[in-house]
């Protein structure tokens, strides 16, 4: 029975991550990103996988994956990272190093150059302290390893299930069918929860009481989607798009024809 489990299980690994085609243009200069993060930005990948689907339609959003940079290798304090860095090949060949949970490897270290061709956006904290980056690393660091919460892969391959077929009251509670009960984390949940140790707020509950003072309730880190970094006001938005001065003509963009492009490409470009 339990090779039968193992072997759906990596079946439906397999189904729910398979990747489209990368786009042909990117809306992302990779470099200038690469060259700006700081550790404990959050990246948010919009995603091309089939599980990528399922996670911008929960959450009514276009990113459908977070990942956490922890900073450049050469610069990283922290035993346990030094250690995956030594053991793996392709981290010892690059210079920024992210943590991120996925179905098919649970939580692992990766280069930052892994999303060079995706569409991105980084949500910085505000006004982060040293001592939170710190507290928010090192619980991070405390996941390698641990696998991608299993259950939630079943419920994703059940939310393809045409809507006509999926109670409505069902999809509420896909990212909360866990809550209280200690599981496996998904991509946005282990970097919520880190957050949530170091006592930085994503979106917690503000309650106003009388004599302008007020109460603060933490949000349960389960209950956090990519998109919900986007949203967060102690998150500032950084993007990173191409610039356009070689193109530039004073105050006017040489624009190019659009003869050279595919026919799907002309019908949205002019």
């Amino acid at each position: 029975m339990d090779s039968m489990d193992t072997k759906l299980t990596k079946f439906l690994t397999s189904w729910l991550n398979r990747q489209q085609a990368a786009p042909s243009s990117s809306m992302c200069d990779f470099d200038s990103l690469q060259n700006e993060i700081q550790p404990c930005d959050i990246i948010l990948v919009e995603g091309r996988s089939r599980i990528s689907e399922v996670v911008k339609t929960v959450s009514r959003s276009c990113w459908s994956h977070a990942a956490i940079y922890l900073g450049r290798k050469e610069d990283i304090q922290n035993g346990t990272i030094d250690r995956e860095i030594n053991d793996h090949n392709a981290l010892k060949k690059t210079s920024g190093v992210i943590l991120e949970t996925n179905i098919e490897d649970g939580t692992v270290l990766r280069p930052l150059d892994a999303y060079r061709s995706e569409h991105l956006r980084i949500c910085r904290p505000r006004k982060i302290t040293s001592n939170q980056r710190k507290l928010v690393i090192n619980h991070l660091t405390s996941a390698l390893g641990q696998d991608y919460g299993v259950r939630q892969l079943f419920d994703l391959a059940r939310f393809m299930v045409p809507w006509s077929v999926v109670s409505r009251r069902w999809h509420s509670t896909l990212f909360s069918n866990s809550v209280g009960r200690q599981t496996n984390y998904v991509c946005s949940t282990l970097i919520s929860s880190a957050f949530s140790y170091a006592s930085f707020p994503i979106l917690p509950l503000i309650k106003l009481q009388k004599d302008n003072e007020y109460k603060v309730y933490r949000r349960n880190p389960k209950l956090c989607t990519p998109a919900d970094f986007d949203k967060s006001p102690y998150f500032d938005i950084v993007k990173y798009p191409y610039m356009l001065d070689a193109k530039q003509n004073e105050d006017q963009i040489n624009w190019d024809s659009v003869d050279e492009l595919e026919t799907k490409e002309r019908e949205l470009y002019v």
